[in-house]
């Protein structure tokens, strides 16, 4: 597996497990739950 993906996935992981963290009044609002993941994501790939 190539760095990229190895990064990829664990982003994916760390993502998931910061949603299954969120409260279930966000999770709920399925477009409010998106920007926020979306955007933590792309603070990641800044960062890395």
């Amino acid at each position: 597996m190539n760095e990229k993906k190895v990064s990829e996935k664990l982003i994916n992981d760390f993502l998931m497990e910061v949603e299954s963290l969120l409260p279930s009044w966000l999770k709920i609002q399925d477009k409010k739950l998106n920007e926020i993941l979306d955007e933590l994501k792309e603070h990641i790939e800044d960062k890395v």
